[in-house]
């Protein structure tokens, strides 16, 4: 991990601590980094009960953690457009079907933990092409049976891809197509086949795969309109003058829908249908 001294880390903690605390946050961090270095424990709200993340020592994987479990930036009930998101969901469970949740560039899995713990009743579907972080984010959905966490890549279509960018740190993995390639990709449809789900079912796309989403965009963009939530991390300020998020608007936009920014995030809420209608 690069080298941050403990009193800044333990500044940090207090503040986020209190943060909170006070702003009765779903998550509160038990204990600062320094203190707990494989293990992250926090006590979870939302059950009432505590929990505990593994990391290594690596500033991305504190990261990860502090992002999608202590700052719950995956936590969008804050938005009017949630209930959308939530009655689609429990439409979906009603009806007998399994919504399904899709998370391309998993990392070390836990935004799979956010999303399968805030939608208990989905399939989670974790896609994430470097093997340590594989493992590790098996490892910390490995008591929640409704994650499946598979070594990939997603593209346009099923292809092999090589990694590069590998010294860059364990979050910042970029893919390329390449016939020589040692991993596999697939496309959005292929995704839905190997998770056994109906399109309909589609309930969120997640979108984090450092500059790649240019080509994902490209070409075979159905599932779009029937994702009721994509969220993307759009890497413009990552790669200058490529124009990586094109192809992304212009798939996005084909139809209305309601777009958030939230953080790094560009949040595309699928319009209820009535609203869909009057368009």
């Amino acid at each position: 991990m690069q080298k941050i001294s403990q009193s800044a880390w333990l500044a940090r903690w207090v503040l986020r601590l209190g943060n909170n605390v006070v702003r009765r946050s779903p998550i509160i961090d038990l204990l600062p980094p320094f203190l707990a270095r494989s293990h992250r424990y926090f006590y979870d709200r939302r059950f009432g009960r505590l929990q505990h993340l593994r990391v290594r020592k690596l500033l991305s994987d504190y990261w990860a953690y502090d992002q999608s479990i202590v700052c719950a930036s995956f936590d969008y009930r804050r938005f009017a457009q949630y209930k959308s998101l939530q009655n689609r969901y429990e439409s979906i469970v009603r009806e007998g079907r399994v919504p399904l949740i899709l998370d391309c560039g998993a990392n070390i899995g836990m935004s799979a933990y956010w999303f399968a713990t805030q939608f208990p009743a989905a399939r989670v579907l974790a896609v994430e092409p470097d093997m340590g972080n594989v493992e590790l984010a098996r490892a910390n959905n490995q008591a929640l049976p409704q994650v499946r966490v598979v070594q990939a890549a997603v593209a346009p279509v099923d292809c092999k891809v090589s990694l590069f960018n590998t010294d860059k740190g364990a979050d910042a993995f970029r893919t390329e197509m390449s016939s020589e390639g040692s991993i596999q990709a697939y496309s959005i449809g292929s995704l839905l086949a190997i998770a056994e789900a109906d399109p309909r079912d589609l309930l969120i796309v997640k979108i984090d795969i450092e500059g790649f989403e240019d080509a994902l965009f490209e070409a075979n963009t159905g599932w779009v309109d029937m994702a009721e939530l994509i969220i993307v991390e759009p890497h413009d300020w990552m790669i200058p003058a490529s124009a990586k998020a094109n192809n992304m608007l212009r798939a996005l936009s084909r139809q209305p829908r309601d777009f958030l920014i939230n953080g790094e995030h560009v949040l595309s809420f699928r319009l209820p249908d009535r609203a869909a209608e009057r368009v």
